[in-house]
Parts: C-alpha cells; structure tokens; sequence
C-alpha cells in the first residue's frame, strides 16, 4: 500500500546489490518476453514499434498537482543521476526510487534491444523529458502526454508504412 512503500528505505550497501541482481534478472525476463512479441509479430507481418516509457521515482498510485509542478524540465536521466548519486554516498533510498533504478535498467537494456533487433523505436523519455509534470503518478500520464505519445507513434507508424515498398506488406492479423 501507498503508506508502506512511501515509508521503506533501502540502504545503499543492500540497494546496489539487489539493484545489480534484481535489475539483470528483471531485465532477462523483460527481454525474454519482448522476444516472444517480436517473433510473433514477425510472423504475422506485423510492424512490431518499441517505445520507452517515461517515469518517476516520486508516487505509485498518483501525485499532487503541486507536486507535479516540481518536475517540469527534470530530465529522466538526472533524476537517475541523482539517486546514484545519494546511493554513492552510502545514504538510503526509498522503494520508488529503487523501482525508479530498475525501470531505467529496463529501459536502456529496451533500447539496446530494440536496435540489436534493427525494429523502429520511439522515444518517450526524450519526448517528454522537459514535460514530466504530466506524469501523475510513477508511469501514468495525463490527457496531454498520452495525445503526445499517441501522435509521436502515429507518426512513427506513418512514415514507416509510407516507406514500404509494397502496400501489401503490412497486414491485419490472421489476413495473411
């Protein structure tokens, strides 16, 4: 529940064990099951995009608008720095900001995957990196970011399926 994970701390020694070997196990699951969509998009002709997803060390079940506020022009990558940089010090962290590490994980092990496999990839962390005040809460956005995200694959997608060279490539599941 909200009051327990916004109370739980995990010391640095602990964090950056845990960090290591949670986040490598997490991230071989994730990628494990990216391949299984990948395959089966492939084998459906389907174009498989990969996007990102922007987050926040701050709230699971939502935050302020006051709060919100605070983390317009707050780049994902410092906040990341940021809590490296107090686990560095030895200081503890709390559960957001540990699942926060593990996301990040996730997201550049997403990326380097996406590219490995040469499928399109689009960035919502870069997107809306200088508009994080639209997270209300630790991945759910708010009307404006999802018509952003929504338009940014739209595009995409567009110029994607523009660029094929036949029509006939791209086609709804079970129409092969």
């Amino acid at each position: 529940d909200e009051q327990f994970v916004a109370h739980t701390h995990v010391l640095a020694d602990n964090a950056l064990e845990s960090l290591h070997n949670i986040g490598a196990t997490t991230s071989k699951w994730f990628l494990l099951d990216l391949e299984e969509i990948r395959k089966a998009a492939e084998r459906r002709n389907i174009l498989f995009i990969v996007a990102n997803q922007q987050a926040n060390s701050k709230s699971w079940f939502g935050i302020p608008a006051a709060q919100r506020i605070d983390q317009k022009d707050v780049r994902y990558s410092d906040e990341v720095a940021g809590i490296e940089r107090i686990l560095r010090r030895g200081e503890p962290i709390s559960g957001y900001e540990f699942d926060f590490l593990i996301h990040a994980r996730l997201m550049r092990d997403l990326r380097n995957w996406a590219e490995k496999n040469e499928l399109p990839f689009v960035d919502i962390i870069g997107l809306l990196d200088q508009e994080r005040q639209h997270l209300v809460s630790w991945v759910h956005l708010d009307a404006y970011a999802n018509g952003s995200v929504a338009d940014a694959l739209a595009d995409d997608g567009d110029a994607r399926i523009v660029s094929l060279s036949s029509p006939m490539s791209i086609r709804p599941p079970g129409r092969n």
